[in-house]
């Protein structure tokens, strides 16, 4: 959902909002170039933002705040350039995803025995819940039956102080500073944590063991891998080979 007072045809600044489902912020928490909000704060000014704007009332609009007033988790707000309906949606929800990324990193910092199988939020649409119920039989009737879960166990809220204490760690103050800074150079450091918070963060329990174990080397190649040849047809250091493979057989 999005708000802003935009004229129609003038690109201005607009902030584009997205509910991030099973999470919780105390305050306003700065990530990258996105903020996460507390419950309760997308209803009340998006509230705000039509008493400006009553034009924008109607069906859809009235459908889309009922979802809000039943909803008790917190929203991730970008502000980008656009129109009025045309708001550069897909280059904020990348923002909003890599603030998600930073934030599910910095959650297993928060609790250290936190597995990286277990995914507690995520934007709407992301993550979801399901039991999957198996049954075995055989000639003589029901052999067993056994049932696996998908999707977030539980919710997760961060507190005040770990909020607060976010930019303190370097390892993640780094991470925070690379997506605020504008069209890093390919090959540059920032550009390659970038790339490995991405592949990472797509390497969700959601995805097969397989695909997860490619996506979590493409991160770490990312990472540790050589530049690529000055050649490009010198194929004999072959840099990031498990990236390309990755890109060719999926």
């Amino acid at each position: 959902m999005s708000s802003g007072n935009v004229a129609h045809g003038r690109r201005r600044r607009v902030r584009v909002d997205f509910r991030v489902d099973g999470l919780t912020v105390p305050t306003a928490w700065h990530v990258g170039r996105a903020t996460f909000r507390p419950p309760g704060w997308l209803k009340a000014r998006i509230a705000t933002d039509l008493a400006k704007e009553p034009r924008q009332a109607g069906p859809f609009t009235d459908f889309a705040l009922e979802g809000l007033s039943d909803w008790k988790w917190s929203s991730v707000s970008v502000t980008t350039i656009g129109r009025r309906g045309e708001t550069a949606t897909d280059d904020a929800r990348q923002d909003a995803e890599d603030a998600v990324a930073v934030g599910r990193l910095y959650q297993r910092a928060c609790v250290p025995n936190w597995g990286m199988d277990v995914q507690t939020f995520g934007l709407v649409g992301d993550v979801g819940t399901s039991s999957d119920i198996v049954w075995q039989s055989d000639f003589d009737g029901v052999a067993g039956v056994s049932g696996r879960h998908r999707g977030p166990f539980a919710q997760w809220g961060f507190t005040r102080d770990q909020v607060r204490g976010f930019r303190s760690r370097p390892g993640f103050a780094f991470p925070d500073d690379a997506l605020r800074t504008p069209d890093a150079p390919p090959g540059s450091w920032q550009q390659r944590g970038i790339t490995a918070l991405r592949a990472l963060n797509l390497a969700s329990p959601a995805q097969s063991q397989p695909i997860r174990i490619v996506l979590q080397a493409v991160a770490l190649e990312a990472l540790l891998g050589d530049d690529p040849p000055a050649n490009r047809r010198d194929f004999r250091p072959q840099a990031h080979p498990v990236a390309q493979r990755a890109a060719f057989l999926t």
